[in-house]
């Protein structure tokens, strides 16, 4: 009997030791977070610890030790680039080796039976179901432009689109101008470790109401994720969900888009859904958001690949003008791939820059936890390997994840950057929401001429959703390369 007590209370006190551990990684428990820092730090980054703990008192984001701590930067990222891999359980010569990463790809037959239980035709409605909107008016001015003064897309101008059945494919139509439709192609390959990823992919038309027009037979490519508790359709053709289908927006305007489920998530879900592939993943010394980082290196892997032709394109993509992007979760994927493959030139996350302690904590999806990495850096860390190519951070005022862990993690970012000598700019919406970085020496308008490793847009009006540059791929791309060359803009 006095051996049973004795064991329980081994257990008890186990339990109660592991429980005080997991608090030091709980971004409402920051006392023991902190103390679990204390001597692990340079005293450049204690400094900014304690700056941090004055500014916002009720929580903010920790650097690491492997944190950049000022010096030469480029050797900083070469040295944490290769940290960076190891602690995420992936390998440095499978990311460079895009030669030997061979992708099968499939097209799939378009199924709208099943009646409103269809999600497609809840969001596509077919040709006939008309009319569409009259290009122009009697005074001559558009009447079916694809976006407001601000940007964001006028739903009422292109949604629903009218769909087009043919064998392979759908043809989407907005405007009676539109004599030939966006081609949408539904399309599977294999990702990262054989995993089979379902994917829409949109190629445009060149319409006139195309932004970017194909110049040397070239055109730009965007990889756009959904975010949590979502899916391709919502990033491909829903406007009501805040991923605001995203990728026909950007078809219109020029690009050729590729709008995947992320693995574990609706089509792209086999036997395992997204938390059991964490579980394994951490298990192996890896973490979700890796093996979904990947998925993306291998998404362009498939854009690469392709035969456009197949496709209805008779352009190739342009080396130069490829993004990534995505909202909430998306945005988490899309800066992984950014920082780990040089090939996207503009990084966009939406909604979700957030220290890697709320990620990592009870208060957030455990898919997002990478305990390895908590333990040396932050999300800021990651953000610099980005640099010097351009990543847009974009966040509502209003969303919840807009809190003093977004704010110090963006400060700690903004930090780096100038003291590498790189400036930060402010998006097209306004500067009004950027008061906390008023002590920032480097900041402009991010515009033609002006080059910049973050642009940084806060939205007054939105939360949870897609915003500013978010919307404007086309005028991303318009003011980032339009100093290199005005040819192929209109």
């Amino acid at each position: 009997m006095n051996k049973t007590i004795f064991f329980i209370c081994v257990i008890g006190a186990l339990i109660v030791s592991s429980l005080s551990v997991a608090q030091e990684y709980d971004p409402y428990t920051l006392p023991g977070f902190h103390k679990y820092q204390q001597g692990r730090l340079g005293s450049r980054q204690q400094a900014r610890v304690n700056e941090m703990q004055k500014k916002y008192p009720d929580g903010y984001a920790v650097p690491g030790p492997l944190s950049y701590a000022g010096g030469d930067f480029k050797s900083w990222q070469d040295k944490f680039y290769a940290e960076f891999v190891s602690l995420s359980g992936l390998n440095e010569k499978e990311i460079a080796s895009k030669a030997k990463r061979f992708s099968q790809a499939w097209i799939f037959p378009f199924d709208f039976s099943g009646g409103k239980k269809n999600i497609l035709n809840k969001l596509l409605k077919p040709m006939k179901e008309g009319p569409l909107r009259q290009a122009y008016d009697e005074t001559g001015e558009y009447d079916c432009k694809s976006e407001d003064a601000r940007g964001r897309p006028l739903y009422s101008d292109y949604y629903p689109p009218r769909y087009k059945a043919a064998k392979d494919h759908i043809e989407l139509f907005s405007c009676r101008s539109d004599h030939e439709g966006i081609r949408v192609y539904k399309v599977g390959y294999t990702g990262f470790e054989g995993h089979k990823i379902s994917a829409y992919l949109f190629v445009p038309n060149n319409a006139k109401n195309a932004f970017y027009q194909q110049a040397k037979g070239k055109v730009p490519t965007l990889i756009y994720y959904h975010g949590h508790e979502s899916t391709k359709e919502d990033a491909a053709f829903n406007p009501k969900s805040y991923v605001r289908g995203i990728a026909y927006h950007a078809a219109l305007n020029g690009f050729l888009v590729l709008a995947p489920d992320v693995r574990g998530f609706g089509e792209s879900k086999h036997e395992e859904n997204h938390q059991a592939i964490a579980d394994r993943l951490h298990r192996q010394g890896s973490h979700f958001l890796a093996a979904a980082a990947m998925d993306a290196i291998y998404a362009q892997d498939f854009l690469e690949n392709a035969n456009l032709r197949e496709f209805g394109l008779k352009y190739r993509i342009d080396e130069n003008f490829n993004a990534i992007g995505g909202v909430s979760m998306g945005g988490l994927i899309s800066l992984m791939a950014g920082a780990l493959d040089k090939r996207f030139e503009v990084v966009s996350m939406q909604g979700i820059f957030l220290g890697y302690e709320v990620l990592f904590s009870k208060f957030h999806c455990p898919c997002s936890k990478m305990p390895r990495l908590l333990d040396q850096a932050n999300i800021f860390d990651v953000a610099l390997l980005v640099t010097p190519r351009t990543l847009h951070v974009g966040m509502g005022a209003k969303d919840p994840f807009y809190n003093n862990y977004a704010k110090s993690a963006i400060e700690m970012f903004a930090y780096d950057l100038t003291e590498a000598g790189y400036p930060i700019c402010y998006g097209r919406n306004d500067e009004s929401g950027l008061g906390f970085l008023r002590n920032m020496s480097v900041r402009d308008k991010f515009q033609a001429g002006v080059e910049c490793p973050l642009v940084l847009e806060i939205d007054k009006e939105a939360s949870h959703e897609v915003i500013g540059y978010g919307y404007q791929f086309h005028l991303f791309w318009h003011d980032y390369l339009s100093k290199l060359s005005t040819k192929g803009f209109r």
